[in-house]
């Protein structure tokens, strides 16, 4: 993976939000995508970086031909070979630019080839954002209700909700890995295993891959795109979801349809209906008659199934319309007393780490009273949970957020350690989120009271003095 020089790097990461190893994961698919391989990949990722994708030159402190004169000046770099990977019309082509040259001239020429590359890629990318995946689509036999799925991912697309999108394309590639895998195994058809797992399985078979099935692991590596992206930005939303995301999407997975039906792979005459969908209709009774009557493993699928749904909303309207699903969590969890731990092991982990706005603050609320349940709490502090709670209310946005978060963290006060206490006294002194929330208050005081003896008098007073100012 591409190394970037660490001020750089963070520059990108304050920037753009993306995580420390996004970043240098694009700069490798970008020098990869231009058919560039560059020997010094430290020079190279940091020049290229500046003209693609993360667009370093807007972050750069100093102009981006100074910052090109430290790199090539270094003792360690020599001549910089740039050579383009062989086309059968034109044969191989080697840009070298020489360390005998003057500095101005090595960095135009290495700004004059940037700008050409740049170009390259950004018609591309056009040309990819415009190409119709339908086309292929329809050249593929599957059931009804699948192609139903598909083209509601490009309706979402059309209607800006990408991370839906993700979700569609998920539901399809997961009945899609079923189908192959039960195709590959036929006898660990009935075997309880995950989604992910079965993709590992066939990816690493090299038997079928060389033998019966060449193309499995093609397949299996398309529809593990889908799984990456939803993963990260359908049902988490660790990352902002993006067009070119949703897109990529449809691409693997309609390519993963294809590459199936090359190899006489026929998929089901069905796609699982998720009823998860079904719950927006159902009154408080029927829930919780709901509940009663799933098996466990059915209970633990259709509560990841819940949360997925959740993760989708994206507007306040869609919240209040979507309370079921808070209600199903909080019902299924209570209700169901032999399997309470694991199935809110299932919510904790899903909620935590992510970004969701829209519902954060029903599914605080529903936290708040699933933590007043002993076994819970003791399952939080078992598993060493508190950190993850001090961080949700240091990240509190609104001040009822903030109120609930300081509900849930007083019935954890005993457990926790003198660092935990200083960052919770620290966060609301800055945040004001939480000092100037009305339903903080007096949770603040308690906690005050708590850490009396334990954090510097000084701190306990300036949050003090915060809370008297509103």
């Amino acid at each position: 993976m591409a190394t970037i020089r660490k001020d750089i790097l963070d520059a990108i990461v304050d920037k753009t939000g993306y995580s420390k190893r996004h970043v240098r994961r694009i700069i490798d698919e970008v020098i990869e995508a231009s058919g560039y391989t560059i020997p010094n990949k430290r020079v190279g990722a940091n020049i290229l970086a500046s003209k693609v994708r993360v667009k370093i030159n807007e972050i750069l402190s100093t102009d981006e031909l100074a910052e090109v004169r430290r790199y090539l000046s270094e003792p360690t770099v020599r001549s910089i070979p740039i050579q383009l990977k062989s086309i059968k019309s034109k044969g191989r082509k080697t840009i070298r630019i020489d360390e005998s040259a003057s500095t101005e001239n090595r960095v135009g020429q290495l700004l004059e080839e940037n700008r050409r590359l740049s170009e390259n890629l950004e018609q591309l990318r056009t040309e990819i954002k415009s190409l119709d995946r339908r086309s292929s689509l329809e050249k593929v036999a599957i059931p009804r209700q699948m192609r139903r799925y598909i083209e509601k991912a490009f309706s979402r697309i059309d209607q800006r909700s990408f991370s839906e999108a993700i979700m569609n394309c998920y539901r399809v590639s997961e009945t899609l890995v079923n189908v192959l895998f039960s195709f590959l195994y036929p006898s660990s058809r009935d075997k309880k295993i995950k989604h992910e797992d079965k993709l590992k399985r066939i990816w690493n078979d090299e038997e079928k891959e060389k033998k019966e099935y060449p193309g499995i692991k093609v397949i299996a590596s398309l529809l593990a795109i889908v799984l990456w992206y939803r993963n990260k930005m359908g049902a988490h939303t660790e990352m902002t979801p993006t067009e070119e995301a949703a897109r990529t999407c449809i691409t693997s997975l309609i390519q993963a349809l294809v590459e199936s039906e090359r190899l006489g792979i026929k998929v089901g005459p069905r796609i699982r209906v998720r009823r998860a969908e079904s719950i927006k209709n159902l009154t408080e009774e029927k829930i919780i008659t709901l509940i009663k009557t799933l098996t466990s493993d059915q209970l633990k699928r259709l509560i990841q199934e819940v949360f997925d749904e959740v993760s989708m909303i994206s507007g306040w309207t869609q919240v209040k319309d979507s309370q079921n699903f808070f209600d199903f969590i909080k019902y299924a969890i209570k209700e169901r007393q032999k399997e309470r731990t694991q199935l809110f092991e299932i919510f904790f982990d899903s909620f935590f780490p992510t970004s969701i706005i829209y519902g954060r603050k029903e599914l605080l609320s529903t936290l708040r009273e699933l933590v007043n349940i002993v076994s819970i709490r003791r399952w939080i502090i078992k598993k060493g949970h508190t950190d993850t709670l001090v961080s949700e209310l240091v990240r509190s946005r609104s001040f009822d957020i903030a109120g609930i978060n300081t509900e849930i963290i007083l019935g954890f006060l005993q457990c926790l350690t003198t660092e935990q206490l200083n960052t919770i006294i620290d966060a609301s002194i800055s945040n004001d989120q939480i000092h100037g929330s009305y339903r903080a208050k007096t949770n603040l005081k308690a906690i005050l009271a708590h850490c009396r003896g334990k954090v510097k008098e000084d701190k306990l007073e300036q949050l003090r003095n915060k809370l008297q100012e509103d």
